[in-house]
């Protein structure tokens, strides 16, 4: 989800993304708009390469790879909104720097 450049199209979006609580922004964000469909692209490229050894692809790809991905994708969505959120507190003045 790239942010928008100009301070005040962030503010105003953010301002409403912000509602929603951290989980739930980590699981929209990290998980349905990158982890999934990344994990769905390596799917369908080894689908389409062929896969020699079914058991061996399940072990790696699905039962490790896809936990690995999902908590990736989850820690990615905290990450972006943490860092949304302190890119907000800094532009509205709420930095815990200042004392406030």
């Amino acid at each position: 989800m790239p942010q928008p450049k100009n301070d005040f199209a962030f503010l105003r979006k953010w301002e409403k993304e912000r509602k929603e609580n951290k989980l739930r922004f980590a699981i929209r964000i990290g998980l349905l708009q990158y982890a999934i469909p990344i994990v769905l692209i390596v799917i369908g490229i080894d689908f389409l390469r062929g896969i020699e050894d079914m058991d061996q692809y399940l072990l790696i790809r699905i039962y490790w790879g896809l936990p690995v991905c999902v908590f990736c994708g989850l820690f990615a969505g905290w990450w972006m909104y943490r860092n949304n959120e302190k890119r907000y507190k800094s532009l509205k003045g709420l930095d815990e720097k200042k004392g406030h």
